[in-house]
């Protein structure tokens, strides 16, 4: 059978046993003395095993010692031979010491292995802590190097051997101006001052070099190392591998300027291609504006000729035949100019000028009423309304949508406009209203194409090209428009002319700014 060791008595439990025997013990040695010093008490024998038992075992064994020895001199001693007894005052002076003795030595015991056992503690934690953070140190990816005053390495993590390839053996003790490029020496000097003045240096974008002589791109952190004083001592210097990132950078960077140069080069194509359709599309309007209307022309006056000249001659069916061959090319001769407006409307550059859209409405329906005197209609012209825009295509844009109101109100009874200000989609814009025929709004869609009409032409005369050209114009000023409608209940039509181009206010005092302007065509008639 295996032997097994049995555990050795803790250093408590001899005290305990001890404080038994070392009463007994001092017992038999004052019987061994009684002799010579007759019937005294000699406590004395009695402190030094309570003190011994204190020392070596705490509170509780020199709290049972002192009790013991007590005991025994206050009562057992007086019966036993040699009339050991308590017969003077002095004798209990004795025995009071004894007691207080024994309790102050095993109070006084028991705070000293409190404070030891505390410290204890407070080593192992220390000592705990300091493996803590050397294991921290040891593990970072960073490399973590400590140096003194004069830049020598003191200290080189598993990081700093990994990062530059030295091993602990080989950089400590050396100066740290071996990572350092030759032509970096005023920064090393820069850094040693900033160290030696107690100053921390954060995320200082640096060159350092390998062993192997290779560079690589690091942040660098120093931190002073200041003693008890508040001096500084050393540093520590946090160094972390940016390499991989600055070269991804600069990879991403040649993409980028890649891209924009092929960006720009499919622009100038792309440009080019425009400018080329422009060119093809400026050819298509003069051969529009000039050979197609020749023709036209031509067909009118011979038509207007053969109906002056020949019409006795031309029965009934010819004459009307002439009659409608003279209103087509009449209305050819309004396409054509439909088209022309809507080109030149996608043509030409865009400028940005203040545009009194009050003013310029007010003039536009004065035309209109000048234009058609037998008509009686409200107009009401919100005062301060402009923005940003193009004078000429701003007009345009207000022509047709005025001029939209004006007709379709043209069967109303009392027959309303008004221009005011409005918003679209949180965007400060204005807004075209009437109280005239209105529309459907399922066939909303078709409001903004070429040649596409919601009315019959003997209900309401037009070519579908105004609304087309109004949209392109407010596109090109990055603008929007959107119509609101009802049959018989009249139409909205709200429109921006860009984001910002909130209407503005007008000027205090002015004219326009003393209210609404509403009028009839009697009152704008000359």
């Amino acid at each position: 059978m295996e032997s097994r060791e049995r555990p050795l008595p803790s250093r408590q439990s001899i005290a305990y046993v001890l404080a038994i025997l070392l009463p007994l013990a001092a017992l038999s040695l004052r019987e061994a003395l009684a002799g010579v010093y007759g019937e005294r008490p000699l406590l004395v024998l009695f402190m030094v095993p309570v003190t011994v038992c204190a020392l070596l075992g705490g509170l509780g064994p020199g709290l049972l010692c002192t009790a013991l020895s007590g005991l025994i001199t206050a009562v057992g001693l007086a019966q036993l031979p040699g009339h050991f007894s308590i017969v003077h005052p002095r004798d209990l002076l004795q025995w009071s010491l004894l007691v207080g003795n024994g309790v102050l030595a095993s109070v006084l015991a028991w705070f000293v292995e409190r404070a030891q056992r505390a410290e204890g503690r407070a080593r192992a934690l220390q000592a705990d802590t300091a493996s803590w953070y050397r294991a921290v140190v040891e593990s970072s990816d960073d490399a973590i190097i400590g140096t003194d005053l004069d830049g020598m390495i003191m200290g080189w993590n598993h990081g700093a051997q990994a990062m530059f390839g030295y091993t602990p053996q080989q950089a400590i003790g050396r100066s740290l101006g071996m990572l350092f490029h030759p032509d970096d020496d005023l920064e090393r000097q820069r850094l040693l001052e900033s160290v030696r003045r107690g100053e921390a240096v954060q995320h200082h974008e640096a060159r350092r070099v390998r062993s192997d002589g290779s560079a690589l791109t690091v942040f660098v952190s120093v931190s002073p190392i200041v003693d008890e004083a508040g001096h500084p001592v050393g540093s520590a210097r946090i160094l972390r591998d940016v390499t991989h990132l600055r070269k991804a950078q600069q990879q991403l960077r040649e993409q980028v300027l890649q891209l924009n140069t092929d960006l720009e080069r499919r622009v100038a194509e792309r440009t080019a291609e425009l400018s080329a359709a422009n060119r093809e599309l400026d050819a298509f309007a003069y051969a529009v504006s000039h050979d197609l209307r020749a023709p036209l022309r031509a067909m009118s006056g011979f038509s207007q000729a053969l109906l002056e000249d020949h019409s006795d001659e031309l029965p009934e069916q010819g004459r009307l035949y002439l009659r409608q061959i003279d209103i087509a090319s009449h209305k050819m001769g309004e396409l054509i100019e439909g088209i022309l407006a809507l080109s030149r409307s996608t043509r030409g550059e865009v400028r940005r000028d203040p545009v009194d859209l009050s003013a310029l409405g007010q003039q536009l329906l004065g035309e209109l009423a000048r234009g058609d005197p037998a008509r009686q209609v409200q107009w009401e012209v919100e005062p301060g309304l402009r923005a940003q825009a193009d004078p000429r295509m701003v007009e345009a844009v207000l022509r047709n949508l005025l001029g939209n109101a004006w007709k379709y109100t043209a069967r109303t009874a009392s027959p309303r406009i008004r221009l005011c200000a409005a918003e679209l989609d949180g965007a400060a814009g204005f807004a075209v209203e009437d109280n005239g025929a209105g529309f459907d709004m399922a066939h909303a869609a078709r409001l903004f194409r070429a040649f596409q009409r919601l009315h019959r032409q003997d209900e309401f005369p037009g070519l579908g090209i105004g609304l087309a050209t109004a949209q392109r114009i407010i596109t090109r000023h990055g603008g929007s428009i959107r119509a609101q409608a009802a049959p018989s209940q009249g139409a909205r039509f709200e429109f921006t002319l860009a984001p910002d181009a909130a209407p503005a206010s007008a000027p205090a005092g002015s004219q326009a700014a003393a209210g609404s302007v509403t009028t009839s065509s009697e009152a704008s008639s000359p």
